[in-house]
């Protein structure tokens, strides 16, 4: 028995819409309806390819939707940007506890021309909720865009990673850039509970260039490790602490176009919270346009509320660059109590090599008795700073009354104003250090006993006084035999690259 037409009818019409319906699944944006990701990975892209897909408008909606899938998908850990790839945002991206955001090297997240925000402290990136923990971001470039903004630069508009309240912190291998705020600034404020719950954080091979504000900058803060950067300045500083403890700041390096502030800022100002164990050591500081490495307290707190700070083996040369700020030195201190500075080079900076100076503009310390222990060190061939007629202190205490400077083995040469201005020492040198070639910037000490140069070691004809020539109590088991079984003075002592000792 045949069908009836109108069986026939019917069939051709379900199929009909069948076909539809599979069309459909196959042509509609995968922004609506994305891919199934496999586990731990959410992929991002423009093309189609991706779990979640952008079209170069508003791409912060799909990427805060692949985050919020990983951050209810236990089974998930990660939201991956595909490059290369431009990431038009208009809003910020937010990011969960135990969750990575990741990306190519040339995925770029980027401000949309005039976003128009106007709304200070809001983050291109910022946790999902306060308190999270476990969050790593790394490996993809971040656009500022600021010369399409309208919002004035250093107001804290549009900071980059913008994380309050968060744990267990990684960023890495990062390329940010043309920022009006902050860089990363990870932040706990006005609470005390960094003194006894560490925050762990962890910031390390990424390229910072010309950020509007801090480059780096951890408030109440604990257990955190700064490395591998390579930041150029555009204002205030590079690498900024805020009442923190346990930090290690090491193997940076840090420049300007002159512009900008200090090249490392450590500043303390509540009364309550303490600052302690800063380390900070094998940094490269250069052509900054005020302070190569600030250390300020001001405020009504005890004198051991702000200590601890140990400046070791960074080079430090050429700041103090601009021509109107009487802000300028090689390390400058003022209002932290027991702060040792040994085994660097600060060689050809403005103003001072190392001081002690006040500002009454930022706020005077009330507490007395302040010590800075300076040892180890060569200062040398510090310049006078334009502003500041008769300036090109070694050393100088504005405050001896309320300061002491203990100076230890030091070289300290060829300044401009005075090697000495309210200090003194009995064991310093004030020889010409013998350095490499100052205008390559190598400091390693000559020696007819063998010098290193580039992997390998040369002979010089001269010999530098400066070796074995530390502090007796100094640590020298770094150092290659033959060390004299003494320290050298400056950036190489108790190093391996320190130079040899002639037999005597």
């Amino acid at each position: 028995m045949g069908m009836s037409g109108d069986y026939k009818i019917k069939t051709h019409i379900k199929d009909l819409i069948l076909s539809i319906i599979i069309i459909y699944f196959i042509l509609i944006p995968s922004k609506i309806i994305p891919n199934t990701p496999e586990a731990p990975i959410v992929y991002v892209d423009t093309d189609g390819s991706g779990n979640y897909n952008c079209d170069g408008k508003n791409d912060h909606i799909e990427i805060n939707q692949a985050l919020s899938f990983v951050n209810s998908n236990p089974d998930f850990t990660t939201v991956y940007l595909n490059g290369s790839n431009t990431y038009w945002i208009n809003d910020t991206i937010y990011i969960g506890s135990n969750t990575i955001l990741e990306g190519d090297p040339d995925a770029v997240i980027k401000l949309i021309n005039h976003a128009n925000w106007g709304i200070k402290y809001k983050g291109l990136i910022e946790a999902k909720n306060n308190r999270a923990k476990n969050i790593t971001i790394r490996g993809f470039e971040i656009d500022g865009n600021c010369r399409n903004q309208s919002e004035g630069i250093g107001n804290s508009y549009y900071n980059m990673i913008n994380l309050k309240e968060s744990y267990n912190v990684t960023v890495n291998d990062m390329y940010l850039h043309d920022g009006l705020g902050d860089g990363i600034k990870v932040f706990h404020d006005y609470s005390r509970e960094y003194e006894t719950v560490p925050t762990n954080i962890n910031i390390y091979n990424n390229k910072i260039f010309e950020i509007g504000h801090d480059a780096v900058w951890l408030k109440h803060s604990s257990n955190a490790s700064i490395y591998n950067n390579d930041i150029t300045i555009k204002a205030d500083a590079a690498i900024r602490l805020t009442e923190t403890m346990h930090i290690k700041i090491f193997n940076n390096t840090i420049t300007s176009n002159n512009k900008g502030y200090a090249g490392i800022e450590l500043n303390k100002k509540m009364t309550g919270p303490v600052m302690d164990d800063i380390e900070i050591y094998d940094n490269t500081i250069y052509h900054i346009r005020a302070w190569g490495i600030w250390v300020v307290g001001y405020g009504g707190y005890e004198r051991d509320k702000a200590r601890g700070v140990w400046i070791h083996h960074n080079t430090i040369y050429d700041t103090g660059t601009s021509s109107s700020l009487h802000e300028a030195g090689g390390i400058v201190v003022q209002g932290f109590n027991n702060t040792i500075i040994e085994n660097n080079v600060i060689d050809g900076n403005r103003k001072y090599g190392i001081a002690y100076e006040l500002y009454p503009r930022y706020g005077i310390p009330t507490d007395k008795g302040f010590v800075t222990i300076v040892r180890n060190n060569i200062i040398s061939n510090t310049i006078p700073n334009l502003p500041d007629s008769g300036s090109g202190w070694g050393i100088k205490d504005y405050d001896p009354s309320n300061h002491t400077f203990i100076l230890e083995n030091n070289c300290i040469y060829n300044s401009a104003a005075a090697n000495y201005e309210n200090a003194s020492s009995t064991t310093d040198l004030n020889v010409n250090p013998l350095f490499a070639d100052v205008s390559k910037r190598d400091y390693h000490l000559k020696s007819a006993a063998g010098r290193f140069s580039d992997g390998q070691w040369v002979l010089d004809r001269k010999t530098s006084l400066l070796i074995d020539a530390g502090n007796s109590l100094s640590k020298y088991s770094n150092e290659p035999d033959p060390n004299g079984n003494r320290t050298n003075i400056g950036r190489y002592g108790n190093t391996a690259e320190a130079s040899k000792s002639v037999s005597k």
